[in-house]
């Protein structure tokens, strides 16, 4: 079974799943749009202390850390212990009658490497954590994007999470990111954030 999936996710190196949905931007800065990209690649960086892990924050005025009373409110979302939890800013004419699923969550994600990368793809995958369906072992995900990342010990990358991909609000997340080498899933980096 592993090796059908490997074959599957060089395959769709090939082919560039999600055509139109990464883009890279090495360099980019804080003001810089998404123009409806899912990831965006901002470059290698260095800002995640974190080996291994992820640090995550706000990557639009639409998109606000949880307050910690909101994560801890009886009969309230709750957010795992270190888990960073994010809400979506409605704007006033969302509120008044359009679909607050529509927004997506956009945030930063800085990962730290627990080893160098190799210049090329890699893939960030998503998995809802609270969804028996996509354990681990079944390799079911909620989304997987793949980008070029420059060589390096980090990557940056601005990403728009949307009910229309299936994120959905008061379920955790687990980001993996992965390359392929020799055939190998190489994990990079792994976090989880809550949306809410």
């Amino acid at each position: 079974m592993r090796a059908i999936v490997n074959t599957l996710l060089r395959a769709m190196f090939s082919i560039g799943i999600a055509a139109g949905t990464v883009h890279a931007a090495p360099g980019g800065g804080p003001g810089d749009d998404q123009d409806g990209q899912r990831l965006v690649v901002r470059g290698a960086t260095k800002d995640c202390a974190v080996r291994g892990g992820l640090c995550v924050s706000a990557g639009n005025l639409r998109t606000r850390p949880a307050p910690a009373v909101l994560a801890s409110a009886p009969g309230g979302p709750v957010s795992a212990e270190g888990v960073p939890g994010f809400l979506r800013v409605v704007p006033v004419s969302t509120s008044r009658g359009g679909d607050k699923d529509e927004l997506p969550w956009t945030l930063d994600v800085s990962a730290a490497f627990v080893r160098p990368a190799a210049a090329g793809n890699a893939m960030f995958i998503l998995r809802d954590t609270q969804d028996p369906e996509q354990a681990l072992a079944t390799h079911m995900v909620t989304a997987l994007w793949q980008a070029p990342i420059p060589s390096g010990d980090g990557v940056a990358v601005r990403m728009a999470l949307s009910g229309d991909d299936g994120f959905r609000s008061g379920h955790t997340y687990q980001l993996r990111v992965v390359q392929l080498i020799d055939g190998k899933e190489v994990d990079l980096a792994t976090g989880e954030v809550r949306l809410l």
